[in-house]
């Protein structure tokens, strides 16, 4: 198999756009359009090339079909995954299109040790996620050390109520047990699934740390489905009434041992991902914010306003997705200050993230595979 030539074409190509647009979001806060469509042409031209090549030769072909077919496919889901990762607002829409492009420039080989059928870039996508996350917490952690220690240097009086007040702000009992719930129905499914109903599936979700850090990733839809969405919580509650039906009448003693490890599992991960999203949101709310006049906010800022004290005169801005402002809110954002008569206002300080999907890529060239299952 003669794939080493894909290394050769592709490899300088996706180094070149990813320092390129490392440094632009590093100094620059933006990912120019011109450095996706240079990847998107050169890939598509290059698998074009070979394709004809095959058909010219004949019998031997330079390039296996079946590449083509992994890499179209491998890259439409790439496209997809991105969009939603940017329609729900965790990636802006140059990282996401950015993901789509690494994903049709990296050769597949560099997938082989955690190799997952029809979208081997899911493994790239915990590479570039891992990382960051860590470093955040890491960052969120210092912080609030920090703020832990001037707070006991002023000696406050500190009552339980006031965890669970921290822990459970706004005391929704009934969503709380529907996420529960939707989650008890999620890690029992995943369980069933390794080995029962696809095999294949078991390579996605190969043990807790992974499917832990799926979760965080998609906590934001995830939470607001099973918290909203009548229908899944329906359907929550069907598929754990019929496996956990099913189990009493034929291994009543194995369905109890494996409901009780599912519950604490469950209890674990919600707590631990509350603590965390607890941490993350402080130190945004605290260490991430700078003041700009009015007349500075642009395109790609995201204005902060706090639900409590100003939801009497929130501005109408629509749905901020990935990535901030688009023009028209920027523009309402600023005439909604001029009637309010705001001279400053508070913004989040903007997160490069080019380099850590540029970081991402290397990590998955080095390892040839998933930092995560390398850890856990």
């Amino acid at each position: 198999m003669q794939i080493e030539i894909i290394d050769k074409l592709f490899l300088p190509m996706l180094f070149f756009i990813g320092i390129v647009t490392s440094w632009e979001d590093f100094c620059f806060s933006k990912i120019r359009n011109k450095w996706i469509i240079l990847g998107t042409i050169f890939s598509i031209a290059v698998l074009a090339g070979f394709a004809v090549c095959n058909l010219v030769v004949g019998s031997f072909y330079i390039i296996p079909w079946d590449y083509f077919s992994k890499v179209i496919l491998n890259s439409f889901l790439a496209l997809l995954i991105g969009f939603l990762l940017w329609r729900y607002g965790m990636l802006a829409a140059g990282d996401a299109k950015l993901f789509f492009v690494f994903s049709l420039l990296l050769p597949l080989k560099y997938y082989w040790k955690s190799y997952l059928p029809y979208f081997p870039s899911f493994v790239l996508l915990m590479n570039i996620f891992f990382p960051v996350l860590f470093f955040i917490f890491l960052k969120a952690s210092w912080y609030a050390f920090k703020s832990l220690i001037k707070f006991f240097k002023s000696k406050p009086t500190f009552k339980m109520d006031q965890l669970i007040n921290l822990l459970i702000k706004d005391k929704d009992i009934g969503g709380l047990i529907k996420i529960s719930l939707g989650f008890i129905a999620i890690f029992l499914f995943v369980e069933k699934l390794r080995g029962l109903v696809a095999p294949w599936i078991v390579l996605y979700l190969p043990n807790e740390g992974f499917l832990f850090l799926l979760l965080f990733i998609a906590y934001r839809p995830l939470f607001t489905y099973l918290r909203k969405s009548k229908v899944v919580l329906i359907l929550a509650l069907l598929f754990l009434v019929v496996y956990l039906g099913q189990g009493m009448i034929y291994t009543p003693q194995e369905i109890i041992i494996e409901l009780s490890r599912t519950i604490k599992m469950v209890f674990i991960f919600l707590v631990g991902l509350q603590l965390l999203r607890k941490l993350f949101n402080y130190y945004t709310k605290n260490a991430t914010l700078k003041k700009i006049k009015i007349n500075e906010l642009e395109v790609g800022m995201s204005l902060v306003i706090d639900d409590e004290k100003d939801k009497d005169k929130k501005p109408e801005l629509g749905t901020v997705f990935g990535g901030g402002f688009n023009q028209s809110q920027v523009d309402l954002a600023k005439k909604w200050a001029k009637q309010n008569n705001i001279k400053e206002i508070e913004i989040y300080e903007r997160f490069p993230f080019a380099y850590w999907m540029f970081l991402g890529v290397i990590i998955t060239i080095i390892l040839k595979g998933s930092l995560v299952t390398s850890i856990f």
